[in-house]
């Protein structure tokens, strides 16, 4: 895994901590990439990404 390239905003959650006080946190979209290497041989054999956003 790569990990998550540029994100951006999509919207804001306000929710109560466990000490009982109001949070407000962003939720971003991510794209994440992945390989697929052969065992043996380490050749490349698939790549594909996955995108996390609304």
């Amino acid at each position: 895994m790569l990990g998550p390239s540029r994100s951006k905003k999509v919207e804001t959650c306000n929710y109560r901590s466990s000490s009982g006080g109001r949070t407000t946190a962003e939720l971003r979209s991510a794209r994440y990439t992945y390989r697929v290497f052969e065992a043996k041989t380490g050749k490349l054999v698939s790549r594909f990404s996955l995108c996390l956003a609304r």
